[in-house]
C-alpha cells in the first residue's frame, strides 16, 4: 500500500509528495513497544530512581536496533 508524506516546511505545491511502499518499512509500532518494555526494565532494575529516563529509552533503543539489524542480515 502506498501512502503520501508531505514533508513539513515544503510548499505542497512546489514539491510532489513522496511515494512510500508501507509494506517495506520495519514494523515501527512493535519496535516502540520493545524499546519501552525495555526500558521500563532498565528502570525497575535500578529501583525507579528518577532521572535516567533518557539513559534507559536510548540504551533500550539501541539495543533493539541491533537485535533488528542482525536479525535482518540473517
Amino acid at each position: 500500500m502506498k501512502t503520501n508524506v508531505i514533508k513539513p516546511g515544503i510548499d505542497r505545491k512546489a514539491v510532489p509528495a513522496a511515494m512510500i511502499d508501507l509494506e517495506d518499512e520495519p514494523d515501527v509500532s512493535g519496535r516502540l513497544e520493545r524499546i519501552a518494555t525495555s526500558a521500563y526494565y532498565r528502570a525497575e532494575a535500578r529501583g525507579f530512581v528518577p532521572g535516567l529516563e533518557m539513559e534507559d529509552w536510548l540504551q533500550s533503543e539501541a539495543e533493539v536496533d541491533a537485535d533488528m539489524d542482525s536479525g535482518m542480515r540473517q
